[in-house]
This record gives C-alpha cells, structure tokens and sequence, in this order.
C-alpha cells in the first residue's frame, strides 16, 4: 500500500518547474528547466519510460487485459523550443501520426517514423533499470506552434493498450494550471510487470512476485528507496484534485521521513473513502479521473 504516497512542494510563487495538465489515466511527466525551455520527461508511475507496460494494472471494465490507459498518456502543453524526452526499450518505438483521429484510431497510414526500437536507449528490457537509467534518450523539439503532435509506438497493440500523447504546442508558456488532478491515487497503479531490481522475484513461487502483477510499483528516485507517486511541485493557492474508489483516503504527514512510521496521531486526516463518489471498484475509475 505504501506506493500510493506523494511528496508535495508549494511555492508562494509559481516554481520554474510547470507541471503538465492533469488527464484521464495521468502520466506524470517531469520538467527540467534550461534557460527559457523545459524538457518534459515523457513517462510516469515513479519510471519515466515511453511504454504500455504502466498505468492502471488491474482488468479495466470493458478493456482487455493490457489496456493501462485508456486515454492514453496525459496530454502535455508545451512552448516553441521546448523538449520532449523518451526512454525506451528495444519493445518499443515512436511515431508521429497524422491526426488525433488517427491517434485514437491507431491509424499509421501517413505516419512518420521519429525513432527505431534502438532510438529510446537501446535497452532490451525495460525492467532492467540500471540500463534504462543510463540510457541516452530520444528528444524531440518542439518548433512548430500551429500543429499540435500525436505520438504513439507501433509496435504490436502497444498504441491500442494506452502508449499514444497528444501534445499541444503555444508560442508562448502556459500558465501553471489553478487545479491540478493527482494521478491515480490508488496502489493498484503503476509499472504493471515485476522489476526484479526493486522486487526480486522467485517465478516458482508466486506470492514472491509483485502481488501476481494486479499491484503497480512506483518507484522513483535515484536509488529506488522508498515509492510512490513522482513528486509534484505547484505554487501556493493550486487545487489538488483527489479522485479513488471507497478503498483509499488521503493523509497529510508532517514530513517526508514520517510516511514510514505508524505514529498516526502526527498524521492528519484529510478525507475519508466516500469522499470523490463512494465507487467502491477501483477499476471504475479509469475513465472518470
């Protein structure tokens, strides 16, 4: 359960650091500012990689099995000059379609290859994360402020289970968004396969393996200590927007270091499982939030 945190920084002025719009089945996408550009990290769930593989891990109503996203990655607003940031595995690819009826079609007719299978990294499997860390990254420029990108990988069913973003392009910045969604505020989200590297693993034994893949991981950080949701920084006055099923509730602690103790009197309550709906199925959720 402990993957369904988040570390919250509020600045009285808006941070250089922008998050992206919040969307159904959100996929967080880190900012690193340079000078007047921003490099959105495309990826999330605690693993900035460009895959199918992360999301929402239990059986979606109405979806198959390997659909995590149902909308897709969430929609990213970025300014002329800025950058686009993938990681990927040798399982994966980027392609830029013609339209967003093509994007939601997963129609490539017309489409244009932007980067090989060895054009996120070159790693040959995502879960080996010491090789996706180091990997060299795929990044693509926005120059154009007049035609919006719809991106997808074309490898397999991958654009179909939920690995297709659109992103909008502006001449100028957005500004920060008043009201941002938290992603998926529950802890059966996340990377959906095992990572051997953060769990290991016995297949002989399946109570061993990531709670037989229905449970997400988040991991973030350099080492992999700890988890949970990538941090998100806003400025003072944002709206934090939770949404989850009658199974979770929402804390506030006085400190990071305090979510790993049990000294609930230093925590503060701040609302209980019927408090976005009372949908008591996390898997409703999906195309709600």
């Amino acid at each position: 359960f402990f993957f369904a945190l988040i570390t919250l920084s509020v600045h009285a002025t808006p941070p250089a650091l922008h998050l992206a719009h919040a969307n159904t089945m959100l996929a967080a996408a880190s900012m690193l500012s340079i000078a007047n550009t921003v490099t959105h990290v495309v990826g999330g769930d605690g693993l900035d990689f460009w895959t199918d593989d992360s999301g929402y891990c239990k059986t979606i109503v109405g979806e198959s099995e390997g659909v995590h996203r149902p909308a897709g990655f969430a929609r990213l607003h970025t300014a002329v000059g800025d950058r686009l940031s993938f990681t990927f595995s040798t399982h994966h690819d980027l392609w830029s379609l013609a339209s967003l009826e093509a994007l939601e079609a997963c129609d490539f007719a017309g489409a244009t290859l932007l980067a090989n299978r060895m054009g996120g990294g070159g790693c040959d499997d995502e879960a080996d994360l010491a090789c996706m860390e180091a990997a060299t990254p795929f990044v693509l420029r926005v120059n154009n402020s007049e035609k919006d990108l719809y991106l997808a990988c074309n490898v397999s069913d991958h654009c179909f289970n939920g690995q297709r973003l659109v992103v909008h392009t502006h001449e100028q910045r957005p500004l920060h968004p008043r009201e941002v969604v938290v992603p998926l505020w529950t802890d059966d989200a996340g990377y959906c396969k095992p990572l051997p590297q953060v769990f290991p693993c016995n297949v002989s034994d399946p109570e061993t393996c990531q709670h037989h893949g229905t449970h997400g991981v988040r991991p973030h950080g350099h080492r992999r200590e700890g988890g949970g949701l990538a941090p998100i920084t806003v400025p003072l006055g944002t709206t934090l927007v939770f949404r989850y099923s009658t199974h979770h509730d929402v804390w506030a602690h006085p400190s990071a270091g305090a979510r790993g103790n049990h000294r609930i009197h230093l925590r503060i309550h701040l609302t209980g499982r019927a408090s976005t709906g009372g949908r008591g199925e996390g898997a409703c959720l999906s195309r709600d939030t």
